[in-house]
């Protein structure tokens, strides 16, 4: 017999529960929506209260760009008042953050500008169409609609069917006004690019930068760099220097292998001065067994392997292992373009306008040959392992079509456990399906409230999590060539799966597989569908902003898993001084590609809901400032903003036209409503207000096609004019040594400048211990941290220059 039909819980499940979860809040009381925000700010005011207390006790953790930094540049650390912490994220600026980079500074300003944009349409949508929607019921819709329905066009009646002219109007000033604050903002990011570029010029790392191309796909008969120079010689400036891409894979092993053993002899050498500081055995006589490498892995198995002294043992292997580094260093540096067997290079002209001006040419008849892929990038952003990877190898296409169809797998399976999401506000329902959880229908009717009304939201929150950091790690393997096109990458698919998931999935109650049906077969019904399953979700929406605004000021501010994460790597995983040293120095990042997409994601559904229920945009506009306000204090005081994938203000712009897709949903929303809807005698009043909204989604379609042509140049090219100020009083002899700036970083690797770092103990062994290494040819560093009498290792407040 069929499983589904023995167990017709689950074929509920997935039939009806895998999507419109969020119409479990239909005809919510505002009873039950004020508990949902009284523990959500109660929830608030606890992280804040233990963040006010913790900021002052852990300053390195809570404020790491005012400590864990050289002091050249430092943030200026707050004070140990309380609440000092408040005064700067209120009061400062937006314009400060510039200094940041673009994309942390138009990060702030996208929020700003969804605050505007949000204020505007609560304004003028609020003081309409509340009203309209309130009195738009009759005795028709009471009792049927309920709670804050009432306030939403779902009390509309069929006898007040002409109240709609108010909702098209309303739906007209919501297009106009985001049409406004779109291409105010677009003209802007493209003003702020150029000035962006001309201030980089005056920089000397970042004009290296500028001035360099990667240039794939070259000919067999131009592999060679005297090839290459001839090859631009036409060019305004010509070429100043090219660095052939070496496969450095056998070398990075060799200098992977190093950095072990350095490792283990710092080790070892703590263990030595902590045992004799406490009058132990010296742990140098403490024997181990000596690895053995078989096809390629080292395997260490006792009474096969050879009984090695650890400290002899590690010292040797960086001994020869710095002569092996070297030599393989010469070869490879000697060798010219073509015995690479990589048909890519980095080539720097002597003119900045000259590079811009190979990226935008056509380089040869084949459009194949000669291509230039990458402008604007930092060495420390390029992703060495997919730039030796050849393009012409089918294992490589294959690869990355493979990505992509996994990419498209997470979108659509994550259906399943968002499934859950809808079932655990049905608690009968979510017991029937899971037996062993029957004790929940017994707790009292608070909890089971509670059950129904917050968790699913925090569920939802979690598994979100989840999906962002699974894209992340297959965007990580689609084969991008820097950090920066990672990020736009990342962006976009990101916004889909949350688009979907966030909106659609738990929107739409026919089911994700019905929807999929009709529109193959019969897209013409999808607008009718919008039209009666999005009314019905605004209330969700109303708790999962507020909750969501709320959460995420109070995790911006105490970050309570990587402070607990942190605690804990330090007791148990911190043994020498440079590992204490680099989890001081992990100054968290932010990763603008989930981002950007998620915020995007917010704004869409606000956009959406602004003519439906125009409550939301109250809550819409508390999570944006809460959302600024956080992230300043991130910004300002947690965040390293030295991001090396930087993208210049690209990814703001992409965020912003994200938002069509909420334009875009409410328009389709409103024809199926206008073309669907009956009075009382059972004729159509709002077809011609349809056949205006089909009219005014073709003209969008069209001013967006428009945009996106125009910016998209903008962004993407130079105007002459710019030319000459880019080069101007630029003297190339006197910029920063770039000899090996785009090398990878294994061929910059010096041996003979590696240090191993020691503590310094208050009864000079470490002394001793310097020296003995010294006459071995190493290079030891024994300052910045310290070993107390108990062997417990203490880094200054202000590390060593030598390791930035």
């Amino acid at each position: 017999m069929d499983a589904t039909i023995e167990n017709p819980e689950f074929l509920d499940f997935l039939n009806t529960t895998q999507s419109g979860a969020a119409h479990n809040c239909v005809g919510i009381s505002f009873e039950s929506f004020l508990s949902s925000l009284i523990f959500s700010l109660i929830y608030c005011s606890l992280q804040v209260l233990i963040f006010t207390y913790l900021r002052t006790r852990f300053k390195e953790f809570y404020q790491p760009l005012c400590y864990c930094l050289p002091e050249s540049i430092r943030t200026p650390p707050l004070s140990d008042d309380l609440f000092a912490w408040a005064k700067p994220i209120v009061y400062t600026p937006i314009g400060t953050f510039y200094r940041l980079g673009l994309d942390s500074y138009y990060f702030l300003r996208f929020m700003y500008t969804l605050l505007i944009l949000f204020v505007g349409m609560a304004c003028v949508n609020i003081p309409v169409l509340i009203p309209v929607n309130l009195c738009g019921g009759d005795e028709l819709t009471k009792g049927i609609v309920r709670g804050l329905d009432r306030i939403s066009t779902s009390n509309i009646s069929s006898r007040n069917t002409n109240k709609y002219m108010f909702h098209f109007g309303m739906a007209i000033f919501v297009i106009l006004w985001f049409h406004y604050v779109l291409i105010y903002e677009m003209k802007s990011c493209v003003e702020e690019r150029q000035k962006h570029l001309l201030l980089s010029s005056k920089v000397p790392y970042k004009r290296a930068s500028m001035s360099t191309v990667l240039l794939e796909n070259i000919p067999d008969e131009l592999m060679d760099e005297t090839a290459i120079e001839h090859f631009f010689a036409s060019l305004p400036g010509g070429v100043k220097k090219i660095w052939p891409i070496l496969d450095y894979r056998n070398l990075d092993t060799l200098v992977k292998k190093y950095e072990k053993y350095r490792s283990l002899l710092e080790e070892v050498e703590l263990n030595i001065i902590k045992d004799k500081t406490r009058n132990r055995v010296n742990y140098a006589t403490r024997n181990f067994y000596e690895p053995i490498e078989i096809f390629g892995f080292e395997w260490t198995v006792p009474g096969i392997c050879k009984v090695a002294d650890p400290y002899d043992h590690t010292v040797g292997q960086m001994l020869v292992l710095g002569e092996l580094i070297l030599t393989q260093q010469r070869e490879l540096k000697s060798a010219k373009l073509q015995s690479s067997k990589i048909n890519k290079a980095f080539v720097q002209f002597n003119k900045i306008s000259t590079a811009y001006l190979a990226h935008q040419l056509l380089l040869t008849k084949n459009p194949k040959d000669m291509t230039v892929t990458l402008m604007e990038m930092t060495p420390d952003d390029i992703i060495w392992k997919n730039i030796v990877r050849s393009d012409r190898t089918a294992s490589n296409v294959m690869w990355n079509a493979a990505m992509f169809f996994v990419s498209i797998l997470i979108i659509v399976c994550w259906v399943v456990p968002v499934a859950f999401v809808g079932s655990i506000s049905q608690l009968p329902y979510l017991t029937a399906l899971i037996p062993t959880i029957r004790w929940l229908n017994g707790l009292p009717d608070f909890l089971t409230a509670f059950i129904a009304g917050i968790l699913p939201t925090i569920v939802l929150t979690l598994l979100t999590s989840v999906a962002l950091q699974i894209f992340k790690v297959v965007g990580c393997k689609r084969g991008k060539l820097v950090g920066s096109s990672l990020e736009l990458s990342l962006q976009s698919w990101v916004f889909v799966f949350l688009f979907f998931h966030l909106f659609i999935v738990i929107t739409i109650s026919s089911g994700f597989i019905v929807v999929l049906e009709r529109f193959l077969l019969n897209p013409s019904a999808i607008p009718a569908m919008v039209a009666q399953d999005f009314p019905k979700a605004s209330n969700f929406f109303f708790s999962f902003f507020i909750l969501k605004g709320l959460t995420c000021f109070g995790n911006s501010l105490l970050q309570f898993g990587r402070f607990s994460s942190d605690l804990c790597m330090d007791k148990l995983f911190d043994k020498t001084p440079r590992d204490k040293l680099h989890r001081r120095m992990n100054i968290p990042q932010a990763s603008w590609g989930l981002t950007y997409p998620t915020y995007s994601v917010y704004g869409s559904i606000g956009l959406v809901y602004s003519v439906i229920s125009p409550l939301i945009l109250v809550f819409c506009c508390i999570n944006f400032l809460l959302d600024l306000l956080s992230y300043k204090y991130c910004l300002l005081y947690v965040y390293n903003y030295r991001s090396n994938s930087e993208t210049g203000g690209k990814i703001y712009s992409i965020g912003l036209r994200q938002l069509y897709a909420g334009i875009y949903s409410l328009e389709v929303f409103l024809i199926g409503l206008f073309f669907i809807v009956k009075d009382d005698k059972g004729e159509n009043t709002c077809f011609l207000l349809g056949i205006m909204m089909v009219i005014v989604l073709v003209l969008t379609i069209c001013v967006h096609i428009s945009i996106n042509s125009q910016y998209d140049k903008s962004l993407r090219v130079i105007p002459l004019e710019l030319f000459e100020e880019l080069d101007r009083e630029i003297k190339f002899e006197h910029d920063i040594d770039t000899a090996s700036i785009f090398c990878h970083p294994s061929l910059r690797f010096d041996p003979g400048e590696q240090v191993v770092w020691i503590p310094k103990d208050p009864h000079g062994h470490s002394d001793r211990e310097r020296q003995r290494l010294e006459l071995l040819g190493l290079k030891v560093f024994d300052q910045g941290c310290t070993m107390n009498n108990k062997g417990r290792l203490q880094i200054l407040m202000s590390p060593p220059d030598y390791f930035f």
